[in-house]
């Protein structure tokens, strides 16, 4: 049985000197070629990023697109955006056929959905523009 290359994406999480939190992605083409993605979030703010592969998944297409192979995710997805970005990759490669090719996400899990949050008030926005009004 024939096994097709693929693509993986391995996520780390590690503490900086003093305390800031650097998450990673790291993208291997089986060939050996390599990108890699981090974002440094002080200490304060490291709470909130969430645990989840979406923010390297979104920030790594395009190198993803460009080798054309399917990329094993080595953590958890969110299905929403596992289905949207099905879309958008449709998009992208009709916008540059010669170089982007879709590519199968393969996460090794899908994230539960979460309940959006309740709001206790209505909102009502205005930036001043013809078409600003968002409610």
């Amino acid at each position: 049985m024939e096994t097709k290359a693929c693509t993986h994406l391995t996520l780390h999480r590690a503490r900086l000197p003093g305390g800031d939190l650097r998450v990673e992605g790291r993208l291997r083409h089986p060939d050996g070629p390599s990108h890699t993605l981090f974002f440094d979030v002080p200490r304060a703010q490291a709470g909130w990023v969430t645990q989840l592969a979406d923010p390297l998944v979104v920030g790594l297409i395009m190198p993803m697109m460009k080798w054309g192979l399917p990329v094993r995710v080595h953590g958890r997805m969110t299905s929403r955006l596992l289905d949207h970005l099905v879309e958008a990759q449709r998009l992208f490669v009709r916008w540059m056929p010669e170089e982007l090719r879709e590519v199968a996400l393969l996460p090794d899990a899908l994230a539960r959905p979460r309940r959006p949050p309740r709001l206790a008030r209505p909102l009502l926005a205005f930036s001043g523009g013809t078409d600003s009004s968002y409610s």
